[in-house]
């Protein structure tokens, strides 16, 4: 099965930028055309201003979206928002994050209510730091709360895409304990992207 990409870029800031052009008039005239409002980082009543993506992510399998900023509360804000949505509106069961692969699979593992992470485990589970951001935490509470009222084949899975120690000759060893299979990433998230990873794992959408 060939596989359809998309990238979505979630929020652009009129940041001057040393050398950077402005805007041409061709580029104007498309964003025109092309760009869809969004109300709020909150839900709108039936996410109505969500509904485009519908049209524009399709029958694509993988999501990638970017953060123009580590910690910006307003960027991981719309991230759960988005993926909240394209969890219950559009059928996606694993999300894959900027963070460390082995010590992803407390999360992993949390989520999918196999065991029960503290507040502070959670944040140990991930790595840089971005356990700190309440923003990720909130994510993981919502993924374990969703999960436990889903049958199985509905639960999402979260894994975390950076290889820990990527930049010395053991890296691979950080895999091991991980003990996902090939099985449970239908498709495989490309691997150490930066960004936030939707992934669907085989099932049709009702």
């Amino acid at each position: 099965m060939s596989l359809n990409y998309l990238v979505l870029m979630l929020l652009a800031f009129p940041i001057a930028v040393h050398g950077q052009n402005p805007p041409t008039p061709a580029f104007r005239q498309w964003a025109r055309d092309h760009v869809h409002p969004i109300a709020s980082l909150e839900e709108s009543p039936d996410d109505a201003d969500l509904q485009p993506l519908r049209n524009i992510i399709g029958d694509a399998h993988m999501v990638a979206f970017g953060e123009p900023i580590h910690g910006g509360h307003q960027p991981l804000a719309m991230r759960n928002r988005l993926i909240r949505y394209g969890v219950t509106q559009l059928g996606f069961t694993a999300v894959a994050l900027e963070t460390c692969l082995s010590s992803s699979k407390r999360l992993y593992d949390h989520v999918l209510g196999r065991t029960t992470e503290t507040e502070s485990g959670l944040k140990e589970a991930f790595c840089y730091g971005f356990g700190d951001l309440p923003e990720n935490l909130e994510l993981i509470r919502w993924l374990r709360t969703y999960n436990a009222a889903q049958p199985p084949a509905r639960q999402v899975h979260i894994y975390g895409i950076d290889l820990t120690g990527q930049y010395f000759p053991s890296a691979f060893a950080s895999s091991r304990p991980v003990g996902l299979t090939r099985a449970n990433l239908q498709p495989q998230p490309p691997a150490a992207t930066g960004k936030t990873v939707f992934t669907k794992q085989g099932f049709s959408k009702e």
